[in-house]
């Protein structure tokens, strides 16, 4: 019985340390499509860290120009078309449907989330 409980330890401690190496090393720390960038930004254009999350650094202070016309109204996406240099992106704003181009950066992913992520995007201005 005892021989029982210590495989069970050393079963536990082998799991928490692959979740903990998961969650600290391989695990995804950006958006890995285009798309899923944009949606995050829309689900969470009323959040004040919206913009850290989704722009680059440089053109933060544009995303914030955008986000502050629409903070107050209701923003669904309608429909993404993607083509090699943007995003085509139908917005429903309060009913009214408009098109913006979503324009992106990739960052190439270092280290061993390397293995499982290429790359990753951020805004870098919507138009």
């Amino acid at each position: 019985m005892r021989k029982l409980g210590i495989i069970i330890l050393l079963l536990v401690i082998i799991g928490a340390s692959g979740l903990y190496f998961y969650v600290s090393i391989i695990k995804p720390k950006g958006f890995e499509s285009r798309v899923e960038v944009i949606e995050s930004f829309v689900s969470n254009i009323k959040e004040s860290d919206v913009c850290d999350e989704h722009f680059i650094e440089t053109t933060q202070a544009s995303c914030l120009t955008f986000v502050d016309l629409l903070i107050e109204d209701n923003v669904t996406i309608r429909s993404t078309t993607e083509t090699p240099n943007h995003q085509l992106v139908l917005l429903s704003i309060n009913g009214n449907e408009s098109e913006f181009i979503f324009r992106f950066e990739v960052e190439k992913v270092t280290g061993l989330s390397r293995l499982f992520n290429k790359e990753y995007y951020l805004i870098t201005y919507i138009e």
